[in-house]
């Protein structure tokens, strides 16, 4: 129960600052209800707990191989401007049936988009180094067999609780914004896009 308690902690904290993905979940509740945002904050949470059972067990070579850090940094990097532009210039209507008409497509879409968001984030990796080795030194997780799972499930409640409490007090707002309030700060959003894009740009001519 406390290693669970740890995971649960562990999973908000990560989840606090508002990333890539996060932006990526409150455009979607903005855009076509908490439906769609949730599914956002769904993926992802699944996705820090993977990670967090993968790098618990040391599996994070991959992050640490420099072509394999610039191709990912490429592929965030044109995600984002993508994300950035199409919501700065593309005006689409705000509906629930974002995921009520072609259910199952709409839904693979978001999943794979949130996939492909994470998994080409670089500085995630270097977040759940940070998180294990801190695990390890201080021993909060004794590494024994199914502790680590525990671990990991605490992660992905810890992530999806908050993730749910957000998205529902602002789809909750969302009704009671004006449409052009709605639609500047889904532009918002665009424009949040972009800066991380540019941020990521940097880095990478800095490292590169």
């Amino acid at each position: 129960m406390i290693i669970i308690a740890v995971g649960i902690l562990v999973g908000i904290i990560c989840s606090l600052p508002v990333g890539q993905i996060g932006v990526l979940s409150i455009n979607r509740t903005l855009k076509y209800g908490f439906t769609a945002g949730f599914t956002v904050g769904v993926t992802s949470a699944l996705l820090d707990s993977i990670s967090c059972l993968g790098i618990m067990y040391g599996v994070s070579a991959f992050s640490q191989i420099s072509s394999a850090k610039f191709v990912l940094y490429g592929i965030n990097i044109v995600l984002l401007i993508y994300l950035g532009v199409t919501n700065i210039f593309k005006r689409e209507p705000r509906t629930e049936k974002y995921l009520s008409n072609n259910n199952n497509q709409n839904i693979l879409k978001t999943i794979l988009l949130v996939v492909t968001m994470y998994y080409s984030n670089v500085s995630l990796f270097l977040v759940w180094a940070t998180i294990a080795n801190i695990i390890h030194s201080y021993s909060f997780v004794p590494p024994r067999d199914g502790n680590y799972l525990f671990l990991a499930a605490g992660v992905a409640i810890g992530a999806l609780s908050l993730y749910f409490l957000m998205l529902k007090s602002l789809h909750y707002k969302r009704h009671q914004l004006r449409p052009e309030l709605a639609n500047h700060l889904t532009k918002a959003t665009g424009y949040l896009f972009l800066v991380f894009a540019l941020g990521l740009f940097i880095t990478l001519i800095k490292n590169f």
